[in-house]
């Protein structure tokens, strides 16, 4: 089935005295369900660990649906609880190639909306990014990692920039193009996951000449459902300010583009020796302005770079159309210089100004020789309300935009809190000798422009932008209640028998159907408890799931159904019909392959005991035997075993018969497998492995085996073979010959 995730908003606004525009909704980076794929391991001594933190006491679930593994662990209310995997589950789950599909998906639920991070920490090299709560996962990303730089004498320790996608629902189909370079053309690729399968993509590794940046920033990534995404570098040695002789990962959750905003304010960092900031375009012909003035115009996907101007003096960044922000920091200091640059780089995603979220509660990592930094941005009609662990904080108004103001301190390690009723933004970060870290730590997450919603106005008549959707059997739908006034009550009723006073939920409706979706809250206006009420007709079409098997004669291939060519057999593969209403149903299709109903042949009486598909005759026999096959189905094979007096080899006439006992393939010499006689009429000769299985079957004069199975070279082992010829002395009598021949590499 197309398990979609769909968000359905109803968003309350009142418009005193005058109309305006519709509250915006937007998501906290707070919630249940999440996916998560853990970083590369670099180094044995290198761990990985969750944090997470709930204004309310939460029973959290790790799970890893792949092998069953599953934990649960408990954290007290607004304190930061931390969970560092097993070493053995640990490898179980770390990516550890790429260009392949994985199941390598971690799976996190929690009873309560939590805040979740996951963090790699090693001795020389760590990051720590947000983990992104399922429903706000989107379908459309752009690529953001920073690229490695091969500089001479490095290029072994110089590693690529990657990214990882994760698929959160099964049959995910996903397209994902490479942008061009000065040497290349734009490549295109597809893959398709299921839920909790994922796929690394890694660009290449620098072995040539120095100076050469090795990048996939900008590949433009869509799926047909949710996926997440994690990106970042091995460990890299970014160019520019960045560079140096200390290496380090950097890890980050992609944000979806329907999340990217046009105006950002990011500050150098005070801990940090250098810094950079890149903007990447969401679409084309986007201007970039650094403190109003324009630095540069970008396509989709094209990147900008720069230098913040200073500590104390964060840049206004505004571009025409959404991007992305990331800030890029090097650590090491002038103590660690290489060929005069900076190296240990972190990376932190710098959320748009309109993206304020309200509390917080995270940790800086306790890790020995660290300082650790705070940036806090918040609205400046609101900074008395800005408060860190309870406590007020002192904030400057941003140069370039007053209307804004920051905190930027250093802080210590352990639990903070940050919280303003109003909104605020903030990220933190902290550096070693060797290692640094940075992650955003307050933002939230503004609705796609497209977002299913429907409004309501003061005067109680509805003006509903979308009266229906409509979804597959099994999709999941999101409801949101967003207002611009606090809700005294709030009730949903799906129409399904489910009710809930929450202002936010995903729900599954149980079968198809069409379902009247309400929500009723009261707001008080005026001084008097006010009704609200709206309605959203859901429409469910039903999908089907058929399991589907044929069973064929070995000679009846190749095989075709439902558009797929089969030339053996398969077992529950999985093949997806869309029907008239858009919705996919899974057939899962098995193939079986049987061998030849019977099996007949007629030997020497000299020949026993014989041995033929695995099979041993001591003499003349009919036999039915019950097989297995690959896919433990059953079959019944009838042998038939004749028997006739043959004359003895050596009183032939026509010279010598030879058969050799080993051949090496992949030799210039012995290279073939076969029968020599002058005075052959007819051969027919039949190769057989250990297990009975036929590899190899000829017929015709000077026909030899080249020791290959279907094209592809078997492998060294012994293999039986069963010859039948005729010698132009007696053309009446067939001889028969069988053995072993050893197959050398």
């Amino acid at each position: 089935m197309k398990t979609r995730l769909y968000t359905l908003l109803l968003a309350l606004s009142f418009l005193l005295p005058v109309a305006g525009p519709v509250a915006a909704q937007s998501f906290n980076t707070m919630g249940t369900d999440f996916w998560c794929v853990l970083p590369i391991r670099l180094h044995s001594s290198e761990a990985c660990r969750f944090y997470y933190s709930s204004p309310q006491n939460a029973t959290i679930t790790f799970s890893h649906p792949s092998t069953n593994w599953t934990t649960t662990k408990t954290v007290v209310a607004n304190v930061v609880g931390e969970f560092a995997f097993p070493s053995a589950q640990l490898n179980r789950l770390r990516m550890t190639s790429s260009d392949e599909v994985t199941n390598t998906g971690l799976h996190i639920t929690s009873d309560v909306p939590i805040s979740l991070y996951v963090a790699h920490l090693g001795t020389t090299s760590c990051d720590i990014s947000y983990v992104l709560p399922t429903p706000t996962l989107g379908q459309d990303y752009l690529i953001e990692p920073y690229p490695a730089l091969s500089e001479s004498g490095l290029n072994s320790r110089a590693k690529s920039t990657y990214f990882v996608m994760l698929g959160t629902a099964d049959n995910t189909h996903i397209s994902y193009t490479i942008k061009p370079t000065a040497t290349a053309a734009p490549q295109t690729f597809n893959i398709t996951l299921d839920a909790g399968q994922s796929y690394q993509q890694t660009a290449a590794v620098p072995t040539t000449q120095a100076g050469i940046l090795y990048d996939i920033s900008g590949t433009h990534v869509t799926a047909d459902k949710p996926i997440a995404i994690f990106q970042g570098s091995f460990t890299t040695i970014p160019h520019t300010l960045t560079q140096g002789n200390w290496l380090d990962q950097m890890l980050d959750q992609c944000i979806p583009t329907c999340y990217w905003g046009t105006q950002f304010i990011v500050a150098k960092h005070d801990c940090y020796y250098a810094s950079r900031v890149r903007v990447t375009a969401k679409e084309d012909n986007c201007s970039v302005y650094k403190n109003g003035s324009l630095l540069a115009t970008l396509q989709s996907g094209e990147t900008h770079e720069f230098a913040p101007t200073s500590t104390s003096s964060p840049d206004l960044i505004t571009t025409t159309t959404p991007a992305a922000c990331m800030l890029f920091m090097g650590s090491s200091n002038n103590n660690d210089l290489y060929q005069g640059r900076y190296g240990d780089p972190t990376i932190c995603y710098i959320a748009p100004t309109d993206q304020m979220c309200t509390q917080t509660t995270y940790l800086n990592p306790n890790l020995s020789g660290y300082q650790h930094s705070l940036f806090v941005l918040c609205e400046t009609a609101h900074t008395s309300e800005m408060t860190l662990d309870g406590a007020s904080l002192v904030m400057a108004p941003v140069p370039n935009a007053p209307q804004y103001s920051f905190y930027h301190s250093t802080t210590s390690a352990g639990r903070h809190t940050l919280a303003n009723p109003n909104g605020y933004l903030a990220y933190t970060y902290g550096k070693g000798f060797s290692e640094s870290y940075s992650y955003t730590v307050g933002m939230a997450l503004q609705a796609p422009p497209d977002t299913l919603f429907a409004e309501m106005r003061v005067d109680g008549t509805p003006a509903t932008l979308r009266p229906s959707t409509e979804i597959c059997e099994g999709d999941s739908l999101s409801f949101a209640l967003v207002s611009d006034k606090h809700a005294n009550t709030i009730l949903w009723n799906t129409g399904d028998g489910f009710t809930t006073t929450d202002s936010a939920f995903t729900h599954v409706f149980p079968t198809a159907g069409s379902y009247e979706t309400w929500v009723e809250a009261t707001f008080n206006v005026n001084g008097a408890d006010t009704v609200f009420s709206d309605t959203v007709s859901v429409i469910v079409h039903p999908t089907y799931l058929i399991s589907r098997s044929d069973t064929i004669t070995e000679n009846r291939l190749p095989w075709t159904y439902g558009g797929t060519t089969y030339t053996g057999p398969v077992a529950d593969q999985r093949l997806a019909l869309t029907t008239v209403d858009g919705c996919d149903s899974v057939v899962s299709y098995s193939l079986f392959v049987l061998p030849s109903t019977i099996k007949d042949t007629s030997i020497c009486d000299t020949l026993f005991p014989f041995t033929w598909y695995g099979q041993t005759f001591m003499e003349p026999e009919t036999r039915t035997v019950v097989h297995t096959n690959v896919n433990g189905k059953d079959s019944v094979v009838t042998y038939v075993v004749r028997s006739h007096y043959c004359l003895p080899i050596e009183a032939e006439k026509c010279g010598h018969i030879f058969l050799p006992n080993a051949f090496t393939p992949e030799a210039t010499t012995n290279n073939l497998f076969g029968l020599d006689a002058p005075c052959l009429s007819y051969l027919k000769m039949y190769i057989y492995d250990r297990r009975g299985d036929l590899v190899a079957e000829f017929e015709g004069l000077g026909k030899k085996w080249d020791g290959r199975h279907n094209g592809v070279m078997c492998k060294e082992d012994s293999y039986v073979y069963h010859i039948e010829y005729k010698l132009i002395t007696h053309p009446n009598l067939i001889y028969h010959r069988t053995g072993n021949v050893l197959l050398l590499r």
